[in-house]
């Protein structure tokens, strides 16, 4: 096997243990990305752009709860098996 399939089988061990799959982790961060971005993105909004602010700020609490949960799911590197 490759580098790539080494790797990806090892962090498939790692996760299953947790009862969670790569998918779902990346959709985590993901979130989180976003809402680093709209963080910037509000800083430039002007404060009439009402509805623009208002996503933002969605998007942006979408990615707390997204970054609670993969903490949650990872917890501390003590505890994950492999």
């Amino acid at each position: 096997m490759g580098v790539f399939e080494d790797t990806y089988e090892e962090s498939k061990k790692r996760y299953a243990g947790k009862g969670v799959g790569p998918l779902i982790l990346g959709k985590l961060k993901g979130a989180i990305l976003n809402a680093k971005v709209a963080r910037e993105l509000l800083k430039k909004t002007p404060r009439w752009a009402f509805w623009d602010r208002l996503y933002y700020k969605h998007v942006i609490e979408e990615g707390e709860r997204a970054r609670k949960a993969l903490k949650r799911i990872l917890g501390s590197k003590d505890k994950q098996p492999g």
